[in-house]
């Protein structure tokens, strides 16, 4: 798809440069204040880049990813109307971030205490060991452990922190001896969730404006 750019006085202030899809018209005869950085994105239907072909992400884009991630199930009617774009617009952006790599998936929200998945521990982990070779094997090794929903390495006093979500203590117990085997763990340690007070909440995503 091929790009012209140009550039536009916005209030007699700043000039923003953008790209228009050649064969696309815009009205530059109009008054300069009538466009501005929220309205140009609306008539050229497409993406607002800088001059560099950098990306940029404009707050059309930040509205479409704050309501993805919080309903993805969003039809593109309901999720243009919400954005307050056309569908073919938001049809454009939909896929040019998904490109981008900034939407990667879609989820259900499952209750996974109602399929009995009733306890939740955050399993920290110190080892001895800190070779490549190590770590990769280890990794792989927790990678294979159904009951991992989330793994990270870190820094601090603890190397690891795994969170699990087992069918109760027996449940774990059989995680646990399924970690250590094979492996030598300095320290093992388990926190178990009384109460899940804030649990996956969307990013705000506001902040990044």
């Amino acid at each position: 798809m091929a790009y012209t750019h140009i550039i536009m006085w916005v209030s007699g202030k700043m000039r923003v440069p953008i790209s228009i899809e050649r064969g696309v018209s815009i009205d530059t005869n109009r008054a300069a204040s009538h466009y501005s950085v929220e309205t140009i994105p609306t008539l050229i239907a497409g993406p607002c880049q800088m001059n560099d072909s950098t990306a940029k992400i404009d707050a059309f884009d930040m509205k479409i990813l704050s309501a993805m991630q919080n309903d993805a199930t969003l039809s593109q009617r309901d999720l243009a109307e919400k954005i307050g774009l056309s569908q073919n617009a938001c049809w454009r952006r939909l896929q040019r971030l998904h490109s981008l790599g900034l939407i990667r998936g879609s989820h259900s929200d499952i209750d996974l205490k109602a399929l009995g998945f009733d306890l939740t521990v955050f399993v920290m982990i110190r080892t001895r060991h800190h070779s490549k070779e190590w770590s990769e094997g280890f990794r792989a090794h927790v990678e294979r452990l159904p009951e991992v929903i989330d793994f990270y390495r870190i820094g601090g006093d603890w190397d690891y922190l795994i969170k699990v979500v087992t069918k109760g203590m027996s449940g774990y117990d059989a995680f646990y001896q399924k970690l250590i085997t094979n492996f030598d763990l300095a320290t093992v340690t388990g926190f178990f969730s009384m109460e899940a007070i804030i649990n996956n909440r969307p990013v705000d995503l506001t902040r990044l404006r």
